[in-house]
């Protein structure tokens, strides 16, 4: 049986029959790395990694199917990819690029000189990013809005 044929049982099937009845050969990490994909299942996969090495193949898959909720077919889930550095910061790239009015060309080279993670909730405060983009990244916007950062700001920043 492959992955997906696992995975849509896990999904839709009524009973735990199948798993006695077919050969379960694919390794509890990738059916687990799967169905982790899916945001609704986040709770049930922290509940399923403790025992994804504990257990046989044909067991995890049977304790998958047992916590996981039924389905009237497999939800279609995008596949996640690593972001890279680069894409990791994105938006302050385009921002300090719009302020800057850096061409596309000028960013390679000015990537090299500003190290932005090693203090992002500064960079943050200064170019004046909402509440959603400190989320998307881990941030605590609550308390980095109390916070006054006297020194440098704007296009002094880049001096």
């Amino acid at each position: 049986m492959n992955l997906f044929d696992v995975l849509k049982k896990i999904y839709t099937a009524k009973d735990l029959k199948w798993t006695q009845e077919n050969d379960i050969d694919e390794h509890p990490v990738i059916v687990l790395k799967w169905l982790a994909m899916n945001s609704k299942l986040q709770k049930h996969c922290r509940f399923l990694n403790q025992y994804v090495f504990i257990l046989s193949p044909q067991m995890f898959v049977a304790l998958a199917w047992a916590t996981i909720p039924r389905h009237s077919s497999v939800p279609f889930i995008k596949y996640i990819k690593s972001k890279s550095e680069e894409e990791m910061y994105i938006e302050v790239w385009d921002k300090i690029q719009r302020i800057g009015k850096y061409s596309d060309n000028d960013m390679p080279y000015i990537k090299k000189y500003l190290n932005i993670e090693s203090d992002i909730e500064t960079w943050f405060q200064k170019l004046g990013f909402d509440k959603k983009m400190y989320a998307k990244y881990g941030l605590n916007y609550e308390q980095s809005k109390g916070e006054i950062i006297k020194g440098k700001s704007g296009l002094d920043l880049f001096m």
